[in-house]
């Protein structure tokens, strides 16, 4: 199986994705807007309004957060070092998230 073209991969890491290649800056720019609002004051309302009475929301907010917890709560693991660990802390009864200090901290070394 032939590795997937570079442009196909997004990267949701921020400052990274306008540095990628084009397609994936602006596909980073519009997932941006459609998940917090990031740049949406640089559109045009109507464009706006446009677009979401062609393509509505459906509860995406919802949704999507149902869907990153489910993800915490199958493979808190996975929660490691990204974003899902913000839904876990909040979403999730008993979720604990990685921390790499209490790693180094309980080390069975003295020093």
């Amino acid at each position: 199986m032939a590795p997937a073209p570079a442009a196909s991969i997004a990267h949701t890491s921020l400052g990274i994705a306008p540095h990628k290649e084009p397609e994936v800056a602006v596909a980073h720019l519009g997932i941006s807007i459609d998940y917090g609002g990031l740049g949406l004051e640089a559109l045009p309302r109507e464009a706006v309004e446009e677009i979401l009475r062609a393509y509505p929301r459906l509860e995406m907010k919802q949704e999507l957060r149902r869907a990153l917890c489910g993800a915490v709560e199958r493979k808190p693991h996975t929660a490691a070092g990204n974003f899902l660990s913000d839904f876990g802390r909040r979403h999730v009864p008993g979720f604990q998230p990685f921390d790499a200090s209490a790693l180094l901290e309980g080390a069975p070394f003295e020093s």
